[in-house]
């Protein structure tokens, strides 16, 4: 029983953290595609505003190129988050299969340590007649 219990909470954490990094790749789409649409826009309505008000034409080209250096580093700071996600992710699937390999032995020695306390218990440690000291397997 204490080994299913072990390998459900496993599964439970492994599910709980695929499904937040599943909602923050889904995020991150959302961040591109409104950047990509936020780029798109921010040109002809900058445009549009400078053409309206007839003000400086340098000053409208200081705050265009300022908008779109904010929008490369939003995107860029977007796709980098979703690179560390990616890796993450790609770290937790490799280790899954390590972890899956080392939690049979995990089980077996509490197994081995509980069973050794339960003889302990029975027997209070006088019936010791293979030699052992109590501290090596």
């Amino acid at each position: 029983m204490e080994k299913n219990h072990a390998g459900d909470r496993y599964e439970q954490l492994s599910q709980d953290l695929l499904e937040r990094f599943e909602w923050l790749r889904r995020g991150n789409r959302k961040r591109v595609k409104y950047g990509s649409i936020l780029l798109l826009l921010l040109a002809p309505a900058l445009f549009i505003i400078r053409w309206m008000t007839d003000s400086d034409k340098v000053v409208f080209l200081m705050i265009y190129i300022l908008c779109f250096i904010m929008l490369a580093i939003f995107l860029i700071g977007v796709e980098y988050l979703d690179h560390l996600v990616q890796k993450n992710l790609r770290e937790m699937i490799d280790r899954e299969g390590d972890f899956d390999a080392l939690l049979p032995a995990a089980e077996t020695l509490h197994d081995k340590v509980a069973a050794r306390v339960k003889g302990r218990r029975a027997g209070d440690g006088a019936d010791r007649d293979d030699g052992e000291d109590g501290d090596s397997q």
